[in-house]
């Protein structure tokens, strides 16, 4: 079926059929670009929130948690005078950041689970994969 406004537009050129075709056009296009650009620059939602996690003086991490749900930000904070790391240690997520003191570093998780990681300068790791130290996840 077609709309009788495509009609007038291909009745044959009059400035104003072409000026009103145009203007339509226009705007459906401007409308286009508009829901594009609504869809890829948005961020996701975070569904879980935000998890904060802090370095201590007895070089820990606090609070220790088991896993995240999809969509949390973990947000780790040095308010020691130490440096640290922030490096995963399993498969399901990638991360090797230095953290100076008063700085942060965070990561959005995009599915949920467990996420280990560990300080590389106040940990270490067996041969089993077993983290020792300042670890967490």
């Amino acid at each position: 079926m077609v709309h009788r406004s495509q009609v007038a537009c291909n009745l044959g050129p009059t400035r104003k059929r072409e000026r009103v075709c145009f203007m339509r056009s226009t705007a459906m296009r401007v409308l286009l670009l508009a829901m594009i650009v609504s869809v890829v620059a948005l961020p996701a939602p975070s569904l879980g929130g935000a998890v904060r996690v802090k370095a201590t003086a007895d070089k820990t991490w606090n609070p220790a948690f088991k896993s995240v749900p999809k969509g949390t930000k973990v947000i780790w904070k040095n308010p020691t005078g130490t440096k640290h790391t922030v490096t995963s240690y399993s498969s399901n997520w990638s991360k090797d950041t230095t953290i100076k003191a008063g700085e942060r570093t965070s990561k959005i998780f995009r599915s949920k689970g467990a996420f280990y990681y560990r300080c590389k300068i106040h940990s270490s790791l067996d041969a089993e994969g077993t983290c020792a130290g300042m670890c967490g996840h």
